[in-house]
């Protein structure tokens, strides 16, 4: 039929509902969604493992659990942190991880701080502490709740890392956003305990959770140092919800690493330990989780009367 000078059907113009949702970044995007409340999870990238001697583990990233969060309708620009690297012995240095970031720069912006990897150097969870030249002394500490806004400090997790044994060549572990690392026992710390996104996103499996499932942020364990005639003793176990890399075993064969964590996870990296290691552990990488609830949108598909063109452009809800 004619319309409009357009020749085919009368489509409906109109709105439709789009279901809640979770829009998952594992690396930088944007969120673009017509809301105005959002539920978050915002995670940064884990510390590397400290290297030889008897390293501490590396902290988790920070970690933001944040429900009912208010932001403007429009776009939002997201970054992703990535784990740091662990340095490679006799040389090389670790790092720690980098921030990941919701709306950065913006009143309603969140940043997710990075995971530590030295005691000097704190983080979203601080690392363990060296053995061998710490002196004993106590891990990194956790800046996370500290650097967010008042009413969204309860949201911010994270965890101090343990110490280390001085003599007897033992990291602690690095802390978790769910617990704070362990100090070195006969062996190195294991990493504190990551913490869990259940309350929001719901029980794993997840096609967006991370290989280890529910848990985020989790410490890497402490290296064990046993070379000549120093006490023996295993190095630090990952933590225990699996996302934070495990110390490399003391007297471990050539090249063994410490353990990196999980990729996007924000765990933190193990350290490595004794002469014959190579790198200790990278931390894993961060995450975004940005849940949506139900909304319309709206949808103009198919063929419009010069009218119904006319009149959505002057409503600015026609895109070219």
């Amino acid at each position: 039929m004619a319309n409009g000078g357009i020749i085919g059907p009368n489509n409906p113009v109109g709105d439709v509902t789009v279901p809640a949702g979770t829009d998952a970044f594992n690396a930088p995007g944007t969120f673009i969604r017509p809301v105005t409340s959002v539920d978050l999870l915002i995670v940064g990238g884990g510390g590397a493992g400290q290297k030889h001697p008897s390293g501490g583990g590396g902290g988790g990233g920070g970690m933001i659990l944040i429900p009912s969060h208010s932001i403007p309708n429009g776009s939002h620009a997201i970054t992703i942190g990535a784990g740091g690297t662990g340095g490679t012995h006799p040389g090389g240095t670790s790092t720690d991880g980098n921030p990941s970031t919701f709306a950065p720069g913006q009143p309603w912006g969140l940043e997710a701080v990075r995971g530590g990897t030295n005691s000097s150097s704190p983080g979203g969870s601080g690392s363990g502490n060296k053995g061998e030249g710490g002196g004993g002394a106590a891990g990194g500490s956790s800046t996370q709740a500290p650097s967010m806004p008042s009413p969204t400090a309860p949201s911010g997790f994270g965890n101090s890392g343990g110490s280390g044994l001085d003599a007897q060549r033992k990291g602690g572990g690095g802390g978790g956003a769910g617990g704070a690392g362990s100090p070195a026992p006969a062996g190195g710390g294991p990493g504190g305990v990551g913490k869990s996104a259940q309350p929001l996103f719901g029980a794993a499996p997840q096609p967006f959770y991370p290989s280890n499932g529910v848990n985020y942020a989790g410490g890497g364990g402490g290296g064990s140092d046993t070379s000549g005639s120093r006490n023996p003793g295993d190095a630090g176990g990952a933590s225990p919800d699996g996302s934070g890399g495990a110390g490399s075993p003391s007297l471990a064969p050539n090249n063994t690493p410490g353990g990196a964590g999980v990729t996007n996870s924000g765990g933190g990296g193990g350290a490595n330990s004794d002469v014959r290691g190579t790198n200790a552990g990278n931390g894993g990488s961060g995450q975004v989780l940005v849940k949506y609830p139900s909304h319309d949108v709206f949808v103009a598909t198919g063929v419009f009367t010069m009218d119904e063109v006319y009149e959505n452009v002057k409503a600015s809800n026609w895109s070219n």
